[in-house]
């Protein structure tokens, strides 16, 4: 078995399945611009895309191009994980495994031993759940982690009071000087 490899960027494809990001002002890319943005990656070195079935379209897009490069995907939020892959792979025209994360935290209860199982037939070479925001936090020196009940991938939207708590907790922490308000 060949040593798994990652880049150190991962291509985020929300905007590849619709009007996505406060600046968006012309609507998702055409399919010819996703095959570009799918292309360039490549040539620089992305070896991953990040897509979820929450994306819109973001998985028929990616699926519709020939691109070579791996694919982490989330479960759809508060949903049958079975279901979910099954639609992830269709629409991704995945051959071979993908990465498979929860996209929620509050979904680990119930999606977990489905998540595993997709790991043990071979589906995905890797799962996640929020485990993996630790180890990220555990190589930056200084870094916190600090999970949100009931938020995911979007807090600023699932749990933005939370949010911004845990953000000021940080920022108050850390300064090293404060200002006069």
């Amino acid at each position: 078995m060949s040593e798994y490899r990652q880049s150190a960027l991962v291509l985020g494809t929300a905007q590849l399945g619709g009007a996505y990001g406060i600046a968006n002002r012309t609507g998702a890319p055409d399919q010819g611009a996703v095959a570009r943005i799918l292309a360039t990656a490549r040539e620089v070195g992305v070896t991953h895309l990040d897509t979820a079935r929450a994306y819109g379209e973001s998985e028929r897009r990616i699926g519709a191009v020939r691109h070579g490069l791996s694919v982490i995907t989330k479960v759809a939020p508060g949903q049958d994980v079975r279901a979910s892959v099954d639609a992830s792979r269709a629409a991704l025209q995945a051959t071979g495994p993908l990465t498979i994360l929860l996209h929620r935290a509050a979904d680990a209860d119930v999606g977990w031993t489905e998540l595993r199982k997709t790991l043990d037939s071979g589906e995905a070479d890797r799962i996640g759940d929020p485990d993996y925001g630790r180890a990220y936090a555990d190589a930056i020196p200084g870094a916190q982690f600090r999970l949100l009940e009931h938020a995911g991938h979007l807090p600023q939207l699932e749990a933005p009071g939370a949010l911004i708590d845990a953000v000021w907790s940080f920022a108050d922490a850390h300064a090293a000087s404060k200002p006069v308000v």
